[in-house]
C-alpha cells in the first residue's frame, strides 16, 4: 500500500492527478476509442475514486492488469512522475485544466461524464495552480513496478 505520509489528508480525498511522461511518439490503441498518436512530452491525467483512492491509484502504477480504463492503455508505454490528491470535483478540475493545455484526445477518461472534453492533457499544469485547487502532493513516482 502506498504511504505518503499524509494518511488522515488522503482518506478525504476522491480526486487524483497524474503527471505522466511519455519518452516516445508513437500511435497508442485506447481501448474503444482506438488508435491515436501521442508525441512525446508531458500529460496531464485527472482521475477520481469513490473510495479508497490508496488502491486506485496503486492500481494505475501496476504494469501488469486487466485493462479497464481508458488510461490503462496509455500507462502501459507511458510512466507516472508525480501524483497530487484533492477534495475538488474531477469535472471541475478537468474544465479547468482544458483552459490551461492541450486534449490530445477528446472523451479520454470522460465517457461517463459527458459535458467533460477529456481528463488527459497534453502538457502540466503549474504546481501554483494545482496548489490553488487544493491538491497535495501524495508521491513521486521513481519507476513503476
Amino acid at each position: 500500500m502506498l504511504n505518503s505520509g499524509k494518511k488522515d489528508i488522503i482518506n478525504q480525498c476522491r480526486t487524483y492527478i497524474l503527471f505522466i511522461y511519455l519518452d516516445t511518439d508513437g500511435n497508442i490503441v485506447i481501448g474503444q476509442l482506438g488508435s491515436y498518436h501521442f508525441y512525446k512530452g508531458s500529460y496531464t491525467y485527472v482521475g477520481s475514486s469513490k473510495k479508497n483512492i490508496n488502491k486506485r491509484i496503486e492500481r494505475h502504477l501496476k504494469k501488469e492488469k486487466k485493462f479497464f480504463w481508458h488510461i490503462d492503455y496509455f500507462l502501459q508505454r507511458a510512466e507516472v512522475k508525480d501524483i497530487w490528491v484533492g477534495e475538488k470535483e474531477e469535472s471541475e478540475v478537468a474544465r479547468i485544466l482544458v483552459t490551461e493545455l492541450e486534449i490530445p484526445v477528446y472523451g479520454f477518461g470522460s465517457t461517463d461524464k459527458v459535458r467533460d472534453k477529456s481528463h488527459l492533457f497534453f502538457g502540466n499544469p503549474s504546481k501554483k495552480l494545482i496548489k490553488e485547487m487544493g491538491f497535495t502532493r501524495f508521491v513521486v513516482c521513481e519507476n513503476n513496478q
